[in-house]
């Protein structure tokens, strides 16, 4: 599916939350980077206790350290290499075979909600609780692009399949879709009664799926012209969505966004602190549930 790039259900932990938030993370990425599949209900992570001292992710053989837990991370490359952001308010594009970092960025202006990145991968996308979506050119180690969103926690940012549009959404409600070359401001869509927690692009690029912590998930089509089809069907927040690579499956999961205090950042309370995992798939076109994984 469309967007290998997933922001984690949880910050990933040292000791015994780690190894939770390693299963957790595997549900993402079947949801946005694999075929569909039957996944097992029940399934234990069981990791070595000889990481290095501070490693917090492993894949394989490979270990990526960050100073602090990490809260983002995206599959790009063809599954060659992953871009990562932490709370040390840095992100870090690694090689997945030798673990060693392309690009590591340097401090930034505040702890990364989410980012994504292009599809070659020459492009990073960053978001940050002070409103703040920033473009990052690999290519040259810098900023190119600032979007402002007063006020908002830039909960989610996601790149068009052809990386000339942004979208950015958090916890304002609204998702904005921006100009890669330019910076303008193309279009807002509205709708959702809380905080937009992920967003995904199909295949095409001609919709936009919206998860909110309202629980539903609305798919636009991308002018903005038309009603959106709304999903209804998860208990807790879908924190994760993935278009089937023909666009006509949307696969969404529920699961803990990881603020576990009442009234937290984004406007939620205690009950977006945890989640059951649910996968559900749906009939993009009409908003139809097809299958549903617990």
């Amino acid at each position: 599916m469309r967007g290998p790039c997933s922001e984690v259900l949880g910050p990933i932990r040292e000791g015994q939350n780690r190894r939770r938030a390693a299963f957790r993370l595997v549900a993402v990425a079947w949801i946005t980077g694999c075929s569909i599949q039957p996944v097992p209900t029940q399934r234990t992570v069981s990791l070595p206790e000889s990481e290095p001292p501070g490693a917090v992710l492993r894949y394989g053989d490979a270990r990526f350290r960050h100073g602090d837990l990490i809260h983002a991370l995206c599959v790009f490359g063809g599954g060659k290499a992953i871009v990562s952001a932490s709370y040390d308010r840095t992100f870090v594009v690694w090689d997945l075979e030798s673990g060693l970092a392309r690009f590591r960025s340097p401090v930034l202006e505040g702890t990364p909600l989410s980012l994504d990145t292009s599809s070659p991968g020459d492009l990073v996308a960053v978001g940050f609780k002070s409103g703040r979506a920033c473009i990052w050119d690999l290519h040259v180690g810098k900023i190119i692009r600032t979007f402002e969103t007063p006020g908002c926690w830039v909960k989610t940012v996601r790149f068009s399949p052809d990386a000339k549009s942004l979208v950015t959404g958090g916890s304002n409600g609204e998702l904005r879709r921006w100009s890669v070359s330019t910076g303008q401001l193309l279009l807002t869509l509205k709708g959702h009664a809380g905080a937009i927690l992920a967003a995904t692009y199909s295949p095409s690029g001609d919709r936009i799926a919206i998860s909110g912590a309202d629980k539903t998930i609305r798919i636009w089509e991308v002018g903005g012209g038309k009603d959106p089809v709304i999903l209804r069907g998860h208990r807790f927040v879908a924190s994760a969505l993935g278009f089937s690579p023909d666009g006509s499956v949307l696969a969404s999961i529920s699961g803990s966004c990881d603020y576990p205090e009442a009234g937290g950042p984004l406007g939620m309370t205690i009950e977006y602190a945890v989640g059951d995992g649910k996968i559900v798939l749906w009939n993009a076109q009409t908003g139809a549930e097809i299958q549903s994984i617990d």
